[in-house]
């Protein structure tokens, strides 16, 4: 059974005393140590979202990237013209476009013919730097899910190629290298905060003029192995940032 709440000390037969002024209620509150630990968990909270909100509206680091029209006109590949014999620049092309939330940029730099495995055959190498600078969002959460497959289209080879992770010179990186009958690849893939850089080297086997339309050699790779293409993309970054 409830009972009606027993009052203590008698009945109350004096005056009822006044209860406290707002002022006074807060100076009460202010003296326990918890209201100030609260209150400054609140503040750090807010300024922390704040400057999480800040970072997170600069977009993606770019790194000092430098990426317009012209780029590719100076870009050298030293460690493959050192393996298959310099520049060719009459073979060079070159594209741009911008916007204000991803810069492209793709450069064809050519190289020098050189004899194939079989004679009389002869290897052109098409080298290709591609470049997307993403300035509003982050390319790393889709990075190893885009660079984990190469899409190929040669005869012999399927339409996607796997690639490995491997060390690379910046934030991440992805290679992989292969060759069927007159037709080779390979890629390296690197993450450098918001900017993603490509590098692609096909050698394609040509046969003398009048030849029997038998099956081709398969290019020799290694003047394509990943220590090669490492080098270069390190050299191809630090140009594109000057």
């Amino acid at each position: 059974m409830i009972t009606e709440p027993e009052l203590v000390g008698g009945p109350d037969t004096g005056p009822r005393p006044e209860p406290p002024a707002a002022g006074e209620r807060f100076r009460a509150l202010a003296r326990l140590p918890w209201v100030w630990a609260l209150g400054g968990a609140v503040v750090a909270s807010a300024v922390w979202a704040g400057g999480v909100h800040l970072v997170l509206g600069q977009g993606p680091d770019q790194r000092g990237y430098r990426l317009e029209h012209g780029a590719c006109d100076d870009l050298r590949v030293p460690a493959l013209a050192a393996e298959f014999g310099g520049r060719n620049a009459p073979a060079d092309a070159a594209s741009f476009h911008h916007d204000p939330a991803l810069v492209t940029l793709e450069c064809t730099l050519g190289l020098r013919p050189r004899a194939g495995a079989r004679p009389g055959d002869t290897v052109v190498d098409v080298v290709t730097l591609s470049v997307e600078q993403h300035r509003k969002t982050d390319p790393g959460p889709e990075f190893a899910v885009r660079s984990r497959r190469a899409p190929l289209h040669a005869p012999g080879l399927a339409d996607e190629l796997p690639l490995s992770e491997v060390r690379g010179p910046a934030d991440g990186a992805y290679y992989g290298s292969g060759a069927t009958d007159g037709f080779g690849w390979a890629r390296l893939a690197v993450l450098d905060g918001g900017v993603v850089l490509t590098l692609d080297v096909r050698p394609t086997v040509r046969p003398p003029e009048g030849a029997d339309d038998g099956p081709l050699r398969a290019p020799d790779l290694s003047g394509v192995r990943q220590d090669v293409l490492t080098a270069d993309m390190r050299s191809l970054m630090e140009q594109l940032k000057r």
